[in-house]
């Protein structure tokens, strides 16, 4: 089955939510790390959506998905039709546990795979047993995403996969290296029926178009990421690398990004942030009740521009696979993968 391009008028924007436990980013795996106290504050990102006519994706973890505090929030925005559930999935505490907790196996794709299958499937069941739906979209854990990993989603109902993020590379530790992959949507030549919609990210600047992908693998392969070249280069216009988040980027380099993909023809986009963000101390990036009030206040005004500026509107990820399933034409078998930096 050949790779297939689908299309769309105005431009749609997918608010994809990594619904998960809480655990300190910088310190070893912990199966003990379940808690999900800050799913209690949710009501702090629906009144932004609300307010910006926002339907929002929450891709659930297993903690999540199985703990009365954080159900008890989701199924009421859920039956008030203001969400859509879909799954997300850290292996370390997703049952069975029949894995060692390391770096590699962090990435459910190097699980063998009757365990990445088996983890999978009782994660399904537990987002049906919690929230009486069937789950649809799927955004793997540190966006683990392997040879097995498809063709499992669509045994188990599973339509859409948000687990490319443009510009990510794992590599060094085991999981995917998304650097060359493109920002268009495309039908999984291994998993029929599967629709993979990537989270944006792209390489601008004077080098980002001749040596985007390349130069940024560098950086990551090498451990830069923490030192002064990238503000540097970033400060010269040579290259800057930048991906469709709230987390972690200002609101100034999330529209330079949107447009310099638009100029390329992207007309589908995937914002994605973790709902642990929305409370201060549990994400790097949202450290006090000033960072707070800024990342809230940077999702409203991005929303604001895609929705007034641009012309756009917000779907979820069911919504969006319904609307561009009966549309597809084909393309080249390799337009996953293009040279371009920012396509």
């Amino acid at each position: 089955m050949a790779l297939q391009r689908v299309t769309t008028d105005r431009p749609v924007l997918l608010t994809a939510i990594h619904a998960e436990e809480e655990f300190d980013w910088h310190a070893d795996f912990d199966r003990a790390s379940t808690g999900v106290g800050h799913m209690r504050e949710i009501d702090r990102l629906q009144d932004v959506f609300a307010a910006t006519g926002t339907r929002a994706t929450y891709l659930v973890g297993y903690p999540v998905a199985t703990q009365d505090e954080a159900i008890r929030p989701l199924r009421r925005h859920l039956k008030a039709g203001s969400i859509e559930i879909g799954a997300h999935m850290h292996p370390w505490v997703a049952p069975p546990y029949d894995e060692a907790v390391n770096r590699r196996n962090s990435f459910h794709h190097n699980l063998p795979p009757a365990l990445e299958r088996e983890k999978l499937r009782q994660l399904t069941k537990a987002i049906q047993g919690s929230f009486g739906i069937r789950p649809r979209s799927y955004l793997g854990g540190r966006y683990s995403y392997g040879p097995n990993t498809g063709r499992i989603l669509r045994e188990l109902g599973y339509e859409i996969d948000l687990s490319i993020n443009v510009t990510g590379d794992y590599s060094p530790e085991g999981g995917p290296d998304y650097t060359g992959y493109s920002n268009q949507y495309f039908w999984d030549p291994e998993a029929e029926g599967l629709l993979r919609l990537p989270g944006n990210g792209g390489y601008l600047g004077l080098l980002g178009p001749l040596a985007g992908a390349p130069l940024y693998r560098l950086i990551v392969r090498h451990g830069l990421q923490s030192t002064r070249l990238e503000g540097l280069l970033s400060q010269l216009g040579l290259f800057e690398c930048i991906r469709l988040s709230p987390e972690g980027y200002t609101l100034a380099e999330l529209k330079r990004l949107t447009n310099r993909l638009m100029k390329t023809g992207i007309r589908a986009f995937v914002f994605n942030f973790h709902s642990t963000s929305i409370v201060p101390g549990c994400t790097e990036y949202v450290r006090s009740a000033d960072d707070l009030r800024a990342f809230l206040g940077r999702i409203d005004a991005y929303l604001r521009f895609f929705h007034e500026e641009l012309g756009g509107v917000s779907m979820t990820a069911s919504e969006f696979h319904q609307s561009v399933s009966g549309s597809a034409e084909s393309v080249a078998s390799d337009d996953r993968l293009p040279a371009a930096a920012a396509q």
